[in-house]
């Protein structure tokens, strides 16, 4: 029921996800218009303060809004207007200013204009037609890469008097903020997920059952797959537009979240403590190199000097270099403050967890005064283990900060500002990098010290369950390489940003020795928990690999790029949706306990009798193998494999009634029959799948004429076997027969290749119970 609840509710989703997109394209207006305004020469003669255009397709009308002054008088000057689509000149055309308004613009007036008209291009039809210059992709294609260019130039001499680039876009773009809340709102259910079934695990004993589920794994998969996102939009390298802003909305996993009001407070602490950078963020297309995206302009195709609106400079230095600081300053945050963004978004996530769980201990703590002794046994339990459940979560908290503290902290020891900055961003690496490896320090201290197998039992170690849990016990410390690969890339990303094409080669150098690890080393405790890692890595070397043609060195066009970066978009945005189900999976298994279908035929399989001639044939054959001395391969589980040897003898005080000895068939077996026990004593009915066998054992054969039943004993020697033919067995000899039986070798093969001993042995002590017991009821009789 389940099951089909999730893929009702799984049709709805599509449905929806298909129809809102179809119906927003509807009601979607074709239309180019400005993003972003810049100085590409000094205005000399006229000041532009605001310059918005807007073109819509339907009416072919052209929608302005000017703010301008005019500096010089009797200034005629002509008009050329350039569009830039991707690289390529789309369109190219000179206006006559004193051919249009019947000369108005001619002189150009030399006071203060704000003007805004809406202007219907076909009655300029004969001097330029837009509608056939721009394609129709243009209106479609996210974050398009266009830029318009105005030049004025005198029209006595041709100087150029002003010059201004604005963007163009369409009104789509891959940065949504809906977007940004989808991806948070997935982690927020993720971690509510696992934090809902550790529940179940705190109110059991800390054994291997008990270990974190794979709602805990998934969590911690999907927070690094989110910061792998924006590890790979920190490169140094020409992004294509499309991806840059895909990358913003996975900010907030590296604690960059822009509040208004906290940015204005970091401004003004690290002026109090000794901050000298300037306030406010640039502008991240503003400021960005003209041969980079959006603009792409050819380095021999004239000046690609960077010039802003009151910055007017030919200096490539003002320009925003690529990789971090074109990525905090995407978000509006400057690059003195990125550090301290991310300290204050860990102290807010610190208290709203401390709140959080808070609540939960006061409802337990309710719970318990007002039931009293009809407490829940877990709500007890959960009370007593809830220091490790907060150790634990501090953990995974500790663990996630990791990789952004080191990243952000180097960037801010780059250069020189405040103090207070570089004192919090010591000491909060310090606290992160302790609180990360201090787990796996205690982890192999108790390794040394009890095993690797016995790590998970160790209550002491229940709070760094998380970190190695779901690896097997000799790969527990598999972790290790994830923390010390967050190490080197925080270092990449810093320390080689002059080069781009070299940090991608070194990330994808780790992503491909950390595949390489997932395929031979397959640490996980299932095979589909290493095939999922294995995919997960996967997309993350595919990902990273698509990163080589934004090098700026290899001079790849802009279609291409664009292209690629919203295929990459795409792989990332798909293996986000795998990761959300597979959550939600998890989280319905673990929570509503429902059976694996598979499994269960499994155990059953297992658990079925056998009847007394297909498990006679079964011993038969294995006993031949083994009398030819073939070693013994455990390839069915431990209670088939006991299921075909005969049980073990009864207890010593029933050793005086063996009397006769069994007659020796050579290598296989010797044995004592007993001829005065009813078969429900020797056959207990604690003993499954062994009802009295009606032909000779495979193992010891009753005598001729007698109702007895043999049991085996281990190969003797030749020796031995010949006593035991000629002689009759004394009480000595009876005895070391039962205990022969108990330390059969096949026995001792199951002891190492079983890992239910502790049940195999419990049901022997039962049947022995069971047949003491009914041997005093026989003698009171």
């Amino acid at each position: 029921m389940v099951l089909a609840s999730l893929a009702a509710w799984s049709r709805a989703l599509a449905v929806l996800f298909l129809t809102l997109p179809v119906a927003h394209v509807a009601a979607h207006e074709d239309k180019l218009f400005t993003s972003s305004v810049t100085y590409c020469a000094e205005p000399r003669a006229l000041l532009i303060q605001q310059f918005n255009v807007q073109y819509v397709r339907a009416n072919n009308s052209i929608i302005f809004d000017i703010q301008a002054a005019s500096v010089e008088d009797n200034l005629n000057v002509n008009g050329n207007l350039m569009l830039t689509v991707y690289g390529m000149n789309s369109l190219n055309v000179s206006i006559d200013l004193c051919s249009i308004a019947n000369g108005a613009l001619c002189p150009l007036p030399t006071y203060n204009f704000n003007g805004s008209a809406v202007i219907p291009l076909d009655f300029y039809s004969n001097l330029f037609d837009v509608s056939q210059h721009v394609p129709t992709i243009a209106y479609i294609v996210p974050d398009i890469e266009a830029f318009a260019q105005l030049t004025l130039t005198r029209v006595e001499d041709g100087e150029v008097v002003a010059c201004v680039q604005s963007t163009l876009s369409n009104g789509w773009s891959l940065h949504q903020p809906p977007a940004t809340w989808a991806t948070a709102v997935i982690a927020i259910i993720a971690l509510l997920a696992a934090l809902f079934q550790s529940r179940f695990q705190a109110s059991r004993p800390v054994t291997t059952a008990s270990s974190p589920s794979y709602a805990t794994t998934r969590f911690i998969d999907l927070m690094q797959f989110f910061q792998h996102i924006c590890i790979t939009g920190l490169v140094s390298i020409n992004y294509p537009l499309a991806y840059r802003q895909f990358v913003l909305n996975f900010a907030w996993a590296f604690g960059l979240i822009r509040i208004s009001s906290i940015q204005h407070a970091i401004d003004n602490l690290r002026h109090h403590t000794g901050g000298k950078l300037p306030d406010g963020s640039l502008d991240a297309v503003d400021y960005t190199n003209r041969k980079l995206s959006p603009y792409n302009i050819p380095a021999g195709a004239g000046s690609v000097n960077l010039a802003v609106p009151a910055v007017v400079t030919r200096q490539q230095e003002n320009a925003l270099p690529p990789g971090i600081p074109t990525f905090v300053n995407s978000l509006g945050i400057s690059n003195q403050n990125a550090f301290l963004t991310l300290f204050f978004t860990l102290l807010l996530c610190i208290c709203a967890a401390i709140a959080f769980f808070g609540i939960i201990y006061g409802c337990l703590l309710l719970v318990e005064r007002l039931r009293k002794e009809r407490t829940p046994e877990w709500v007890v339990r959960f009370r007593g283990d809830f220091p490790q459940v907060l150790k634990a979560h501090a953990v995974l908290l500790a663990f996630f900060c990791l990789l952004p503290v080191m990243t952000l902290a180097f960037f801010q020891w780059s250069f020189k500002d405040s103090w207070f900055a570089v004192l919090v961003s010591v000491l909060v690496f310090l606290a992160v990098l302790v609180g990360a490896v201090y787990p796996l320090g205690r982890t192999f201290m108790a390794s040394r010290r009890v095993g690797a197998d016995a790590l998970q039992s160790q209550p002491e170690l229940a709070f760094a369950l998380p970190l190695f849990a779901q690896f097997r016990a000799p790969r527990w410390s598999f972790m290790d390489t994830t923390i010390v690969s967050f190490f080197v890339k925080a270092l990449v990303l810093v320390c080689g940003r002059p080069h781009g094409l070299f940090q991608v080669i070194f990330l994808l150098v780790l992503e491909a020795l950390a595949l390489l690890a997932l395929c031979f080393v397959r640490p996980h405790k299932s095979r589909g928990g290493d095939a999922f890692a294995i995919f997960l890595a996967v997309v993350r070397l595919v990902t990273v690999a698509l990163l080589i043609p934004f090098a700026q060195h290899l001079n790849i066009k802009p279609i291409p790029r664009a292209a690629l970066g919203m295929g990459s978009a795409v792989v990332s945005s798909a293996t986000v949706v795998v990761l959300f189900f597979s959550i939600l999976i998890n989280a319905l298994w673990g929570t509503f306990r429902v059976p694996n279908p598979l499994r269960a035929w499994r155990e059953r399989r297992v658990q079925t009798p056998r009847s007394s001639g297909s498990a006679t044939a079964a011993g038969d054959a294995d006993n031949d193998s083994w009398a030819q001395g073939k070693p013994w391969s455990p390839t069915a589980s431990a209670k088939a494999y006991m299921s075909d040897l005969p049980p073990r003898p009864g207890p010593p005080e029933l050793e005086s009634r063996f009397a006769t000895p069994a007659r020796d068939f050579g290598p296989r077996a010797s044995g004592y029959t007993v001829s005065s026990l009813p078969s429900d004593i020797l056959w207990p009915p604690s003993s499954p799948g062994h009802p009295p066998p009606s032909s000779p054992s495979s193992y010891g054969r009753p005598l001729s004429g007698t109702a007895g039943y043999g049991f085996a004993s281990a190969p003797p020697t030749p020796s031995a076997s010949s006593s035991a033919f000629h002689s009759p067995p004394t009480p000595s000899a009876a005895s070391s027969a039962f205990h022969s039986a108990a330390t059969h070798p096949r026995l001792d093969s199951v002891s190492e290749h079983s890992g239910d001993l502790d049940g195999i042995r419990e049901h022997r002590r039962s049947s022995d119970t069971s047949v003491s017991s009914r041997t005093e009821r026989e003698r009171q009789r």
